[in-house]
């Protein structure tokens, strides 16, 4: 009974621990996908982002209107991706599309090309 408990804890444990760090930026096929910010990026930012995060009174201090501000942003991905511990993104708004949230991604995979 011991060796069948843990079994089962050991297998539960390694299931937490690769499940915590799968990276989800690396779910998305870039292969012939190389966005960059100006064209791809900037206008979904102004699309669903700048309304709140803006350069006048930005939401939580957080501009993101330029390519750098952007770029410099660590939970761009998380947020808009709606992953576990990060705050979904647009607030009150619905999800970015599924093609937003690639372009996002391989812009992120790709070197984050201005």
């Amino acid at each position: 009974m011991q060796k069948k408990f843990l079994g089962i804890a050991l297998f539960c444990a390694a299931t937490a621990l690769f499940s915590c760090t799968q990276d989800p930026l690396k779910d998305f096929d870039c292969a012939g996908s190389t966005p960059t910010y100006t064209t791809d990026i900037a206008p979904i930012m102004a699309a669903n982002c700048t309304g709140c995060h803006g350069t006048t009174s930005p939401s939580d201090n957080l501009d993101l209107t330029t390519y750098a501000k952007v770029k410099a942003e660590g939970d761009l991905f998380c947020s808009v991706n709606y992953d576990n511990g990060c705050e979904s993104m647009p607030k009150g708004g619905a999800k970015l599309s599924d093609a937003d949230i690639k372009k996002i991604a391989c812009w992120i995979n790709n070197g984050y090309k201005e």
